[in-house]
């Protein structure tokens, strides 16, 4: 029986990835690391099962369990996948990686805006939502 999810975003830019886990805390990327420490799988194969392109270590995550970055099956880019049922790797994430997912979207727009010549500047909102407005610097 599988316990593990897959993040609903589709990870295109695995720079922009690497940056977002070092900038997170509590997170460690491996570059090239083909396992990833976890129970259950992912829709793969007996042969495929537990198998990656990059982990990301969580520190506290019971057991060593880690977040794996997987190549998409229709190879439209990566997916997080890593076992809710662990508290730690939950906690550091949150809920279908909606933390790190949050992390990796604010790192690519701060990327496209100095890439593209843009002024980004954040606020927050009352609900504590991280709001990024960009404006040309022209």
């Amino acid at each position: 029986m599988s316990h593990l999810t897959c993040s609903m975003i589709q990870i295109h830019d695995l720079d922009i990835l690497r940056k977002s886990v070092a900038g997170f805390g509590g997170l460690k990327w491996n570059e090239g690391a083909t396992k990833f420490t976890s129970y259950g799988s992912t829709g793969q194969t007996e042969s495929e099962f537990g198998t990656c392109e990059h982990s990301i270590t969580v520190d506290g995550a019971s057991g060593g369990y880690q977040i794996g970055v997987i190549k998409r099956k229709d190879g439209q880019g990566w997916s997080l996948a890593f076992d809710p049922l662990d508290g730690g790797v939950l906690e550091a994430v949150g809920r279908d990686s909606a933390k790190l997912i949050c992390a990796y979207e604010e790192c690519y727009v701060r990327d496209f805006a100095e890439k593209n010549g843009f002024i980004c500047e954040q606020t927050t909102d009352s609900e504590g939502n991280t709001l990024l407005e960009l404006t040309s610097s022209n």
